[in-house]
């Protein structure tokens, strides 16, 4: 009986065991929104054209002086080695406005933009860091250093988008093809689409992927679109997590 028991209490031990190792098998399978816009981007045979990151604070409730607005758009560009800034201040008495732009260590472009307002119903600050580069190299450790610059104004919101290009014109059928190797690639469960001769455009939820937000009562984290570019005869693809950002 004694040895029943144990065997017994064995037996629950590992069935605990292999449930703890289940779940943490499941939670290292997903990916980072850089991660998984580079994997999905290899899923396909385009070629990358331009990766951007687009991270923002809100501050509520808080209105930041021109000066002062200057001062945290220098001290963001130092913590990220931004060099050959230029800073511009269109602030008005109500509206603060300052725009720094400059070159990150890889020759990429960054924007860091300070708006500020108040009246008598919203007073409010943000800050958007907006990064654009034409390589695939150091995209993850670059994006956490925005992340980490933002962190000490708020929570930072973080966007990733991508462009890449197929040679010609690519047809429904094709694009269709296309679609469906991401969604396989990505296991992507399709939530929302539009579709015309021109174009096509997707937001889907990628269990691959860690992070998602939800957008009219659904959860979603990867958005595609294809459409074809007759004046340099190529069919650009965009991708993003969670959405696209940039104009498409």
């Amino acid at each position: 009986m004694k040895s029943y028991f144990n065997l017994k209490k064995v037996c629950l031990y590992l069935f605990i065991f292999m449930n703890i190792a289940f779940v943490l098998s499941v939670d290292t399978v997903a990916m980072t929104k850089e991660e998984g816009i580079i994997k999905t981007i290899k899923s396909t045979d385009a070629v990358v054209e331009e990766i951007n990151v687009n991270a923002y604070v809100n501050m509520d409730k808080i209105f930041t002086q021109p000066s002062k607005g200057e001062e945290i758009c220098f001290a963001l560009a130092e913590k990220l080695a931004v060099k050959k800034e230029k800073i511009e201040n269109a602030s008005t008495k109500e509206n603060t406005h300052v725009y720094l732009t400059g070159e990150g260590k890889n020759k990429e472009t960054i924007c860091i933009i300070l708006q500020s307002s108040e009246d008598e119903d919203v007073k409010e600050t943000n800050i958007v860091i907006n990064r654009v580069d034409h390589q695939l190299k150091d995209l993850s450790s670059e994006s956490e250093k925005i992340r980490e610059a933002l962190a000490d104004y708020g929570e930072p919101k973080v966007n990733v988008c991508l462009i890449g290009s197929f040679r010609g014109k690519l047809n429904s059928v094709q694009k269709e093809e296309i679609l469906k190797s991401i969604k396989k690639n990505m296991d992507a469960s399709e939530k929302e689409s539009f579709r015309d001769k021109n174009m096509i455009s997707i937001t889907s939820l990628s269990s691959k992927i860690k992070e998602y937000t939800t957008y009219g009562g659904k959860k979603v984290n990867l958005h595609i679109a294809l459409r074809y570019n007759s004046y340099e005869d190529k069919t650009n693809i965009w991708i993003g997590t969670p959405f696209i950002t940039i104009p498409y």
